[in-house]
């Protein structure tokens, strides 16, 4: 099956009603990773962070007024293959880790009341990683994955891609930024879904690069920050100084971005036990 025939199948079966997930053990049991680099730690199971916990709930209850706002560390239960060690930085809740995620999960971990998978925005935000991932738009990214990123990416480069056993995604390189700037860091992002629809693969990793700007409002490859911030027009015009810099030097980045690749091309994930596969 050719890789556009296999994600317009996992686009159908994504956007489709829920047929109840899988069971947290099945969970745990379907999703493998062959090629784990050395420095990397997991699988783990790491138990759900939803935005209201019982402490934010009580105080809303007696505060409707006290409103919490969704942060990246607001995660379902998920797998993780912590990757921390492997960039010399410390493990955090939030850190770098390949993560695997039962997809219906998301609609209700930012809200502090139980929000249905089939809702409209719900499979409006999930068709639109699905329509990126088919069809790359240089500067057309998604505004954001299902993770809550208070960011937005200014561009995407060297995007491709990257399909696994029961699945496939893609990866890309980007910067993230709140407002107009110019490019200081990078990140390897990769999203993905299984097959079934069922689950959601993400990997976000923080690059190095030699050749970034030092500031974001310096200058950076004969652009002032300044400039491109109250320009919209040469902002546009960095952006793609930057993303051919970037795309030039592609080879320099670490860590490498074949092994990022590799590493979730290594995926394995097995179908659901349907009723007539179930043990008798």
């Amino acid at each position: 099956m050719s890789t556009n025939v296999t994600i317009a199948v996992a686009f159908s079966v994504l956007l489709a009603p829920s047929t109840g997930g899988c069971a947290d053990a099945d969970f745990a049991d379907r999703v493998k990773v062959a090629e784990v680099p050395e420095c990397a730690v997991g699988p783990s199971l790491v138990e759900a962070t939803p935005t209201y916990d019982a402490w934010a709930l009580a105080q809303l209850k007696a505060n409707p007024m006290q409103i919490l706002k969704p942060g990246y560390a607001n995660m379902p239960e998920h797998l993780a293959w912590d990757y921390s060690a492997c960039l010399d930085v410390a493990k955090q809740q939030a850190g770098p880790a390949l993560r695997a995620f039962r997809v219906d999960d998301f609609a209700s971990i930012y809200s502090a009341q139980p929000r249905n998978p089939t809702e409209a925005w719900f499979v409006e935000d999930k068709q639109r990683i699905l329509e990126w991932i088919s069809n790359e738009q240089e500067f057309e990214l998604p505004a954001q994955s299902l993770m809550m990123i208070h960011a937005s990416p200014s561009f995407g480069a060297l995007g491709r891609v990257v399909t696994f056993a029961g699945g496939s995604g893609r990866s890309i390189v980007i910067p993230f930024e709140i407002e107009p700037s110019l490019v200081t860091g990078l990140y390897y992002e990769f999203q993905g879904f299984s097959d079934d629809g069922e689950l959601y693969l993400h990997l976000l990793v923080p690059l190095s690069l030699e050749g970034l700007a030092d500031a974001p409002h310096g200058s950076h490859l004969g652009y002032s920050g300044d400039q491109i911030y109250s320009d919209k027009d040469l902002y546009e015009q960095y952006l793609r100084a930057a993303k051919g810099f970037v795309e030039t030097h592609a080879e320099t980045i670490m860590p490498q971005l074949n092994s990022l690749d590799r590493f979730v091309r290594s995926i394995e994930i097995t179908a659901t036990r349907g009723p007539e596969n179930s043990s008798e």
